[in-house]
């Protein structure tokens, strides 16, 4: 995409900050409704079904209301951005300045095979011609529609977050642990029948969520390598949008999933991603990377870890380089 036709479009975008009430009260309800429904979960089977539910789809919404905070997007105010991260960050278990620092820097290089932090599992295994034992076992987890390797990626956040722990100050530090400090308070108040009947099935609900959502949005698609980067208006060839029923996308994922949008439009609220979308389709054509993200999963649940990951022109021991683009920095 030429300059002038992504600038074009932009101006058609509104760009503007306003508090997201409806998400709010929203995010609320749910709160509510998993905290009341819990109560009655030794009686009520329904009732325990409709808290889990309520929890995992709160807990994905917190991660896209914090992906919001990081792009600044929730409000025009720094300040009242970086709260709502923090608050967010806490339900969704990330320590929201790390995530920030890491995902900015994933925007800075998507795409980039060296660089890239999205990139991290996809380099293991393409280090490492064969994983023995361990890649099996990730592959049968895959399989198995287990999510794994969200779990991994969630502990590697938070490795390197305890890696800056002891070198940032202190407040930074304090706020970092936020996630860590309220959940062990809440679990260790909350009765056990809360923690292994509803808090736990919805944990693994949401991390399930975050592996089949996320992992469409970038595998298989044009990269770059060392320095290289791709500008804002070439960033559509290293992204996938994905679809689902619109309640769903609405509703659970806030949009999230319009992924080639977001990486053209980083700092474009969620509100305001169909739109773009739409725009989109009709400048890039054929350019348009998407998919049906439920028929994704499906078929790529079925097939080996390594080959989901790696592309067929990224075999071991060799990265394919890509046609220089116009517009592309190098």
């Amino acid at each position: 995409m030429d300059s002038k036709t992504y600038f074009k479009i932009r101006t058609q975008l509104d760009f503007k900050k306003k508090m997201p009430w409806t998400a709010l009260f929203t995010d609320l309800f749910l709160t509510v409704s998993s905290s009341l429904s819990t109560v009655a979960f030794e009686k009520s089977l329904i009732a325990s079904v409709f808290s889990i539910s309520c929890l995992s789809i709160l807990f994905f919404r917190s991660f896209g209301m914090m992906h919001e905070a990081v792009h600044g997007a929730l409000h025009s105010r720094r300040g009242v951005n970086e709260v709502l991260g923090y608050i967010y960050g806490t339900l969704c278990f990330l320590p929201f300045q790390l995530w920030q620092k890491l995902h900015l820097d994933h925007h800075r290089w998507s795409g980039n095979f060296d660089k890239d932090p999205v990139m991290g599992v996809v380099r293991r295994y393409h280090d490492n011609p064969s994983l023995g034992f361990t890649e099996s076992v990730l592959s049968f987890l895959w399989r198995a529609w287990v999510p794994v390797l969200a779990t991994l990626q969630m502990i590697a956040f938070w490795k390197e977050s305890f890696r800056l722990f002891k070198k940032e100050d202190r407040l930074k530090n304090g706020l970092a642990l936020l996630p860590v400090l309220f959940w062990c308070a809440l679990l260790t108040l909350a009765p056990l029948h809360f923690t292994a009947f509803v808090f736990a099935p919805a944990l693994v609900i949401y991390l399930m969520l975050v592996e089949a959502i996320n992992f469409p949005h970038h595998l298989s698609m044009e990269k770059a390598w060392g320095d290289q980067s791709f500008p804002l208006p070439e960033q559509y060839r290293t992204a996938r949008t994905c679809h689902y029923p619109k309640w769903f996308t609405h509703f659970v994922l806030l949009n999230f999933n319009f992924h080639v949008e977001h990486h053209l439009f980083p700092n474009l609220p969620y509100r305001e991603l169909p739109k773009a979308a739409s725009l989109l389709e009709n400048a890039l054509e054929s350019d348009y990377q998407s998919c049906s993200g439920f028929e994704w999963v499906r078929k790529n649940r079925q097939k080996p870890l390594r080959s989901v990951l790696l592309d067929e022109s990224l075999t071991p021991g060799e990265i394919m380089p890509i046609p220089s683009a116009s517009g592309m920095d190098s």
